[in-house]
């Protein structure tokens, strides 16, 4: 099973990689032919050719010069070929001198296939940051409220 993880851990860090290469390409290769991406303003991306184009297009524009980081947060075995993977991510981000940083929490299906492991879903949820549950008390109180929400 360690190797099961550790090959998962190589896929999700091979992604985070090819993110701080602006390397779109690359990115959506992590992705099955016909996966599904679910983008953090809740738009879905179908199939790896339409994950590449999207980050194409943001790696030349608001995602410029970004970097990621990721951290495994959990990997749930479905079978031997199939997990959820949980992570953080932090995203620094800014097209002026104004860096920006943004915290989301993407899962990730993956599948094993012949060549290796890929994506088959992945959906991205935005974190929201203590500035916006000033906006937003509800937030704060919600049993489910991201510990970086609850400053």
């Amino acid at each position: 099973m360690s190797l099961v993880i550790s090959e998962i851990e190589a896929l999700v860090f091979s992604l985070q990689e090819a993110w701080n290469q602006s390397d779109a390409t690359k990115f959506a290769g992590h992705f099955a032919k016909d996966a599904d991406f679910i983008h953090i303003l809740g738009g879905q991306g179908a199939g790896r050719e339409s994950i590449q184009h999207a980050h194409a297009r943001i790696f030349e524009t608001i995602y410029r010069d970004s970097k990621i980081s990721y951290t495994i947060e959990g990997v749930r075995l479905l079978a031997p070929t199939t997990a959820v993977v949980r992570i953080f991510q932090t995203l620094k981000y800014g097209l002026t001198n104004a860096q920006q940083t943004m915290h989301c929490r993407p899962t990730v299906v993956v599948q094993k296939t012949t060549t290796g492991w890929e994506i088959v879903a992945m959906q991205n949820t935005r974190v929201v940051e203590p500035e916006d549950n000033k906006k937003a008390d509800i937030i704060r109180d919600h049993p489910f409220a991201p510990k970086v929400a609850q400053g």
